[in-house]
């Protein structure tokens, strides 16, 4: 049975951040507003940038949901790597626009978007399912 992991089992984190109105917690939402600066986070442009979220007890996870910002600057959550624990379980993925379902299966504490570019990293919503 597939189910939500709960938000308030979860500590978002990021490689670094913008300003106050892109923290990483932000992208932690059932109602995405890919629009910014709506539920947007952003990392400072930099070498492989990531955005985390750190699980209180260790989950099954079967796949996440990722939100791409709509208004622009789509390019930022494309050629990334999704890490359940220290697995690599989604390799060189791109969300083109809108939300986007990545099959990810594992069991961990932690789930990583990491990008493989060298950018601004930018997540307008983020869902857990296991």
């Amino acid at each position: 049975d597939v189910r939500a992991i709960p938000y308030d089992s979860m500590i978002a984190s990021q490689s670094s951040t913008v300003s106050s109105i892109t923290v990483a917690a932000k992208a932690l939402t059932l109602s995405p507003s890919p629009r910014w600066p709506g539920t947007c986070t952003a990392t400072q442009a930099q070498t492989r940038p990531w955005w985390m979220v750190k699980l209180t007890g260790v989950w099954d996870i079967s796949h996440i949901v990722l939100t791409n910002r709509a208004d622009c600057c789509q390019q930022r959550l494309n050629n990334f790597d999704v890490y359940v624990g220290d697995k690599l379980c989604a390799a060189g993925m791109s969300v083109p626009g809108g939300s986007m379902r990545i099959n990810c299966k594992g069991r961990a504490s932690e789930i990583k978007i990491q990008s493989r570019r060298v950018d601004v990293l930018t997540i307008c919503g983020f869902a857990a399912y296991g």
